[in-house]
């Protein structure tokens, strides 16, 4: 069963604070999550993954589309009750909190808002602490007293206190010694496991993305190029995206990786996407005729694996 639904979703910016025209940063994306999943959205930077994030949040306005949670619009509900459905972490743990608070005035607050009890909140917290290895001693420290990894388990502990349907986790093992992302990794697993959330995980490594996602979406320039379980797109990529992408990952000098993935020239502007199918421009297969000339959506090729590679489905 489906716990979140996003159909049709375009997300639009003013190009700047003196143009009155619109860049489309989100064109047209659609895909259901399901419940318990764990559901990966990767892509290079630039690609539109937290522009779609916040779009899944209702914090972009000037959109078309509609994103559903278990059925109810999310333009349809409140901050609070959006919030309480939904909720995110994000890159830069350290950011997230304020430098003037202990932890546990952070994990206070974040009850207040929501009007826990305060038997309630001790509890969840209790709980929760204990799933991800803190204690009662690092929640009376600031922000900076703690290392990156223990303030995202913390940061996790504060979404997770009011009980949201989903997690979204934008980029939140990137910044992470190798190490420490494995110990993140696993927690997510095992929070899934044990509270039943599902998780939208979003990253541009793809490695990371392998080790814990059930499905993948691959963005590119705001269009989903594939949509694939994940052993299915890691075993036989459709896109030649995405197979660019797979291609730049077994690369360990940053030089080469830089000119895999920028193989036939940079990304191209958002304001200036090309005709057709949006990476026709770098693609190592391109067929003059079909490529530059028409444009679709994502087609099913196999069972529940999805792209949208005029080649290939021509």
């Amino acid at each position: 069963m489906a716990v979140l639904t996003v159909e049709g979703l375009t997300l639009r910016f003013r190009k700047n604070s003196k143009s009155r025209g619109k860049l489309t940063i989100v064109d047209d994306v659609s895909f259901e999550v399901e419940e318990n999943e764990i559901f990966g959205i990767v892509g290079e930077s630039g690609s539109g993954k937290t522009t779609l994030s916040r779009g899944i949040l209702s914090l972009i306005k000037d959109r078309s589309g509609k994103v559903t949670v278990n059925g109810r619009d999310t333009e349809k509900m409140s901050a609070a009750e959006l919030s309480e459905n939904i909720q995110m972490i994000f890159q830069n743990p350290q950011a997230s909190f304020n430098p003037h608070y202990t932890i546990k005035h952070s994990l206070t607050e974040t009850a207040k808002v929501h009007k826990l009890a305060k038997d309630e909140y001790e509890s969840r917290v209790s709980e929760l602490m204990g799933y991800m290895g803190l204690t009662d001693s690092m929640a009376e420290r600031y922000p900076r007293d703690l290392s990156g990894g223990q303030l995202q388990r913390f940061a996790i502990c504060r979404a997770l206190l009011i009980r949201p349907k989903i997690l979204i986790a934008d980029e939140a093992v990137s910044a992470l010694d190798v190490s420490i992302q494995n110990e993140i990794l696993k927690l997510l697993l095992r929070l899934r496991k044990q509270l039943g959330i599902t998780i939208i995980f979003i990253s541009h490594d793809l490695n990371v993305v392998e080790k814990i996602c059930d499905r993948v979406a691959v963005l590119y320039l705001g269009k989903i190029m594939e949509l694939s379980p994940s052993r299915a797109l890691f075993d036989k990529p459709l896109h030649p995206y995405t197979k660019l992408l797979l291609d730049s990952r077994s690369k360990t000098d940053p030089d080469e990786v830089r000119k895999t993935v920028h193989r036939a020239e940079d990304i191209p502007s958002i304001i200036e996407v090309p005709t057709g199918c949006r990476f026709s421009s770098r693609c190592a297969e391109f067929s003059s005729g079909i490529c530059d000339k028409g444009a679709c959506g994502l087609v099913r090729a196999d069972g529940e694996h999805f792209t949208s590679c005029l080649r290939h489905i021509s």
